[in-house]
């Protein structure tokens, strides 16, 4: 006799017991006892569900003996072996297939760039309007590097004239209160006489201004900057503007900018080597100032030249 057969037998035989108690103690009527009668219900309930698993066993005893799931360990670990090399398969699959979308992108890209380069030339083909971004020596890059180199060379020449001129009205200021104590026409001609030696011994004068300008705690910010590159030019400048400050009468460089071009006071030059027309440096002695500007024809450009 199985198990399930001898759960069945004590279950019958519960059931009997207590369908006896319940005819006892109702033919003698006795209510203490309704605690049993309820006991009763609750060894039936107990049964149905012992019912209900033994059920769900033999259902799943059935599966398993059909092959729906696996009957020992071995073959769960089988199972388990077998998903594992499928799942590496399409990891490695996955792997190949990336590698070759990676491929085919960069075969795009070179495509694309000699595509991009071949109708680029072809636009660029005598159409000086039309330029490569990616070509860092292009004509508007070449144009900004002049304009900038132009417009330090300009701040360089400004900064030394200016010192220059400070250094020329030092010293002409020195001399008239030397000769304040003098009579009014002596005044004028030793004033004079004096303002010649200076302006005969300038040159000598021109070693101390370098060494002024180079001088860390000079004032002169972008001549400190490029002092090491530009030496000879920042040289040649103090030279220009310091025998230009001690002239009698005084020169001087006008920088004022968008200024109405003058052709009586302007020279225009025409560069050869450019097709736009170029307006370069004009320092005249025109009324005791010197003016340079630098402008080009169809656009707001502003410099020396």
């Amino acid at each position: 006799m199985t198990d399930i057969e001898k759960s069945c037998c004590i279950c019958r035989c519960c059931k009997w017991i207590c369908r006896r108690i319940e005819y006892i103690f109702c033919c003698l009527c006795c209510r203490p006892f309704c605690w049993l009668s309820r006991q009763s219900r609750i060894v039936k309930r107990t049964c149905s569900r012992y019912y209900g698993r033994l059920s769900g066993y033999d259902q799943l005893e059935g599966t398993v003996g059909k092959g729906k799931y696996p009957a020992s360990q071995a073959e769960c670990r089988q199972e388990i072996d077998k998903l594992n090399g499928e799942v590496e398969n399409l990891t490695w699959r996955l792997q190949d297939k990336n590698n070759e979308i990676k491929d085919l992108k960069q075969e795009k890209d070179v495509a694309l760039s000699r595509l991009s380069e071949m109708m680029g030339s072809k636009l660029q083909d005598s159409n000086p309007a039309i330029a490569d971004l990616n070509d860092q020596n292009r004509p508007m890059k070449l144009a900004e590097q002049f304009t900038e180199f132009i417009g330090i060379l300009l701040h360089i020449l400004k900064e030394i004239n200016e010192e220059c001129v400070n250094d020329s009205s030092l010293q002409l200021s020195g001399l008239k209160k030397a000769f304040q104590c003098l009579p009014g026409d002596d005044c004028k001609e030793y004033f004079k006489m004096f303002k010649d030696v200076l302006k005969s011994q300038a040159t000598k004068y021109l070693p101390l201004i370098c060494r002024k300008l180079f001088d860390i705690e000079s004032n002169c910010k972008t001549v400190q900057k490029f002092k090491t590159v530009c030496q000879p030019y920042i040289e040649l400048c103090v030279k220009i503007c310091y025998l230009s400050a001690v002239q009698d009468p005084p020169m001087f460089l006008d920088f004022e900018p968008n200024d109405t071009f003058d052709r009586s006071t302007f020279q225009r030059v025409h560069c050869s080597r450019f097709k736009s027309r170029l307006f370069g440096l004009a320092c005249t002695a025109y009324s005791g100032r010197w003016r340079n500007s630098f402008q080009r024809c169809g656009t707001a450009h502003k410099g020396i030249g």
